[in-house]
């Protein structure tokens, strides 16, 4: 079934710009701090009921923006969507999407993905499965400007790995003085072929070959959740080959 969804997916042919890598990111680290608002989960739109609630923990991207592909390119469709009101907001139907879906407008800036009740079940099926993404890790200085990133094999262990490397949570983290992490952090996460979904970026560290998570600073220290060692023994030799 995900093999001939995608071959209906994003319509490719009218790729022409190559935007800055992880534009659409920037969006999903702020949603971080307003996922647990409570939102509508259904509207009726045109006399069709359309529900949220799908994809999980995974973020759609700024305007449902789409990234395509290792350069993570903007196609024109995007542009062209004819924005609609929706009940107090407003949103559109994505004509590339693999499901009839509208993106809708909550806040100022986030937008909540909503599909077809009559295709709920079969979009939840699709976006669970890690057939219906690319992997990556990646180096840089911040979650919006990498050094470098490199595609991981999309299988059912870096799935699990990496849903199981968000959900660790940044609680109780312990001070770090003059711990030598130099000048870069690294960052792990997956993205919709369709390029609808992205999951949250977070900030980590490799210290002695131990990777930590980067909580917040504080007088110059710095604040960090160390990984267990199994999650940390995979990421790390993912990084190292």
């Amino acid at each position: 079934m995900i093999e001939e969804i995608k071959k209906k997916g994003v319509k490719m042919n009218k790729i022409k710009h190559t935007i800055i890598l992880l534009l659409g990111f920037m969006l999903a680290s702020s949603l971080s701090a307003c996922a647990n608002r409570s939102i509508p989960q259904s509207y009726a739109i045109n006399g069709v009921t359309y529900q949220t609630g799908f994809y999980g923990n995974l973020f759609a991207n700024s305007q449902s923006t789409c990234f395509v592909g290792d350069l993570y390119e903007k196609s024109d469709d995007v542009w062209n969507e004819e924005y609609v009101v929706i009940g107090n907001t407003d949103g559109y139907q994505i004509s590339y999407a693999p499901f009839d879906i509208f993106s809708i407008r909550y806040g100022i800036w986030q937008h909540h993905l909503y599909v077809a009740k009559d295709r709920f079940d079969e979009a939840k099926q699709y976006y669970a499965s890690y057939e219906a993404y690319h992997f990556y890790w990646a180096k840089g200085v911040s979650n919006t400007h990498f050094d470098e990133f490199h595609e991981i094999e999309a299988n059912q262990i870096i799935n699990k790995k990496l849903d199981e490397l968000l959900i660790v949570e940044e609680k109780n983290p312990k001070k770090h003085e003059n711990i030598l992490l130099g000048d870069q952090a690294y960052f792990f996460y997956k993205i919709s072929d369709d390029g609808l979904l992205t999951s949250l970026r977070k900030t980590y560290y490799i210290n002695e070959g131990k990777l930590y998570l980067f909580s917040f600073m504080k007088n110059d220290n710095m604040y960090l959740v160390e990984i267990e060692d199994d999650l940390s023994n995979f990421f790390v030799g993912l990084i190292q080959g």
